[in-house]
């Protein structure tokens, strides 16, 4: 239900005015005075950035760090320049190397074939975000909680400081292509991977849970299964008053018409709200600024792919799990993509956590429910 919505209040093309009061210099040269405006807005960037370290360095624990690689039961494969010696491998989409890890079970055996698990990072992070998931991922393959699989993790960050690429193609560079034409290419063509596209699994989280399903609803002949871990699902998402930060409510609810401003809140941490990560930070780098940026998230958005797709019934697997207080308001957006895929009887599981928040022990808490639904979707996959 397409709802048009006017420019959200207080951004509209009057606001760029500034009105505070100028600042002077006096004739002796002394100090100039600064407006409370413009310290406000001082304030505003230090917090931003404060929110900043603060996701990268604890949204799983790594950010841009460099830890060691973890002792596993089974292979994890280096591709990357983060551990003394540059192994990564050429992306004809983004014209350079780029970081890739990947998981090879214990008992790798290359006469037999595998299901493939493709995991894409949360925003803030990077491919070394992978190795805490990796340890744990081992853990439930070696002690038969998941059954043999093949995980890859490409990198998709930017840099330092940028939210991240979602895994699209976009100012920032062609990292959709790098996942699904060369990571796709190099994955199948150097490991023993099963054909079947039910075996073949997308999961992301946050910012990789975007790009999950806007690769899984463009390619559903590899992709039939994708797992969403508090996703972005619905960046055009607001209330019916246009308001970003509205719950969801089937009966009222909007379509964002223009690109949120840069000065937008899309992120709100701490005590009420006071830490904000502004659209600058989170959707301009990947997706640019203006009219044609609104158009590619149009273009990339999931909830509008699912819509404009043809699935029906089980011709796509999905699990969503969101977090009720989640600070990026991405509870809105996934319920307003249930919403769509339950009105069209879609193959679709959730697992709603009501006093959950956007951090890493809210993911962790879900992690059991996606285990138990992937392995009983992977099993009758299980190389014999």
């Amino acid at each position: 239900m397409k709802e048009a919505t006017s420019p959200i209040p207080g951004h509209g093309p009057g606001c760029a005015v500034r009105q505070g009061r100028e600042e002077k210099v006096s004739a002796a040269g002394g100090r100039q005075a600064r407006s409370p405006r413009s310290l406000a807005r001082t304030w505003s960037v230090v917090l931003t950035w404060v929110a900043i370290a603060a996701l990268s360095a604890t949204a799983t624990g790594m950010g841009f760090r460099c830890p060691p690689l973890p002792t596993l039961n089974g292979t994890l494969l280096d591709y990357t320049d983060r551990h003394g010696i540059d192994r990564r491998i050429y992306s004809q989409a983004l014209q350079r190397r780029q970081s890739l890890y990947v998981y090879l079970p214990p008992g790798y055996d290359p006469q037999k074939s595998y299901p493939l698990v493709i995991y894409l990072h949360a925003g803030m992070q990077d491919v070394e975000s992978f190795l805490p998931v990796v340890a744990i991922l081992d853990q439930l393959v070696s002690c038969g909680q998941l059954p043999p699989v093949v995980v890859a993790a490409p990198d998709g960050s930017l840099c330092p400081g940028q939210f991240g690429s979602f895994f699209i193609n976009g100012p920032a560079g062609n990292y959709h292509d790098w996942v699904a034409e060369d990571v796709y290419s190099f994955l199948t063509t150097r490991f023993s991977i099963r054909p079947e596209a039910e075996a073949h699994v997308l999961v992301g989280a946050s910012m990789g849970g975007f790009g999950a399903f806007n690769l899984a609803l463009k390619y559903p002949d590899r992709f039939q299964t994708v797992v969403g871990i508090m996703p972005a699902l619905n960046l055009r998402w607001v209330g019916a008053c246009g308001r970003y930060f509205d719950n969801f409510d089937p009966h009222h609810w909007g379509w964002r018409e223009i690109m949120a401003p840069p000065d937008e809140p899309v992120g709100r941490f701490g005590p009420c709200g006071i830490v904000k990560l502004r659209a600058r930070d989170v959707i301009y780098p990947a997706f640019g600024s203006g009219p044609q940026a609104l158009q590619r998230i149009q273009a990339e958005n999931p909830i509008e792919l699912l819509m404009q797709s043809s699935l029906r019934g089980r011709d796509l697997a999905m699990y969503i799990a969101y977090a009720g207080r989640d600070e990026f308001n991405l509870d809105a957006q996934a319920e307003s993509f249930i919403y769509v895929a339950r009105q069209r009887e879609l193959d679709l599981t959730v697992d709603f956590h009501p006093n959950g928040r956007h951090n890493r022990q809210t993911a962790l808490r879900m992690l059991p429910g996606v285990v138990q639904w992937l392995s009983q979707r992977l099993r009758p996959y299980t190389p014999g």
